[in-house]
């Protein structure tokens, strides 16, 4: 006798978030906070609920092609730059680099993109100073 599986365990399993969704939320993400567009603000745009924004920023819910769409343009975000920040172009992307996990993360991500060349540098140079004090 062949055991059936129930359609639902099915769905959920076709359907299950992947560290791909992660990653595309982390993108979105990231790009909301550097132009300093609020959850809800995005969520009016696309004319969904914040909590479904916040679903797909975590990576919980999967984000439909045509719902990307909507993303990157209310984000201002050419699809081009998207596949970049995915780092799906060969040699773009350092995966030992993921994007930002948390707010702290993200706003020193968009920080360090505003600075000049050289105030980037001096970032970097902080960086590695405190990191070397601490034993890293």
């Amino acid at each position: 006798m062949v055991k059936k599986t129930a359609p639902s365990a099915r769905k959920t399993d076709q359907r299950a978030s992947s560290a791909e969704d992660k990653k595309l939320g982390g993108v979105i993400r990231a790009r909301r906070l550097e132009i300093g567009m609020s959850q809800e603000r995005l969520a009016e745009i696309l004319g969904i609920t914040f909590q479904q924004v916040q679903k797909y920023e975590k990576g919980v819910n999967r984000v439909a092609t045509s719902r990307l769409f909507s993303i990157l343009r209310a984000l201002e975000l050419t699809f081009e730059e998207f596949i970049e920040r995915m780092g799906l172009r060969p040699g773009v992307g350092d995966e030992s680099a993921p994007f930002p996990a948390n707010s702290k993360e993200a706003k020193l991500a968009v920080l360090y993109r505003k600075a000049s060349p050289p105030v980037q540098e001096k970032i970097i140079a902080l960086m590695e100073a405190l990191m070397a004090e601490n034993g890293h």
